[in-house]
């Protein structure tokens, strides 16, 4: 991973992943237990960006970049 740039507006980063590195990511994704306490607000809106937001996203773009594979 490489970070290409930093700017703000409430901080934005631009970063560089090779498609061999999503691949490990989402491997690590799929095995992956987060230990979200339902009790923290902060657990719960990182659960939610987890599985709403982040996954689906490396998961949608590795199969367009796969070709479905």
């Amino acid at each position: 991973m490489t970070v290409i740039e930093v700017a703000p507006k409430d901080i934005h980063v631009l970063v560089d992943f090779p498609i061999k590195e999503l691949v490990q990511l989402k491997l690590i994704m799929d095995n992956m237990e987060f230990n979200c306490d339902s009790s923290n607000k902060q657990h719960l809106e990182a659960n939610k960006f987890l599985h709403e937001t982040f996954y689906p996203a490396i998961t949608e773009l590795l199969k367009e970049l796969t070709n479905g594979a």
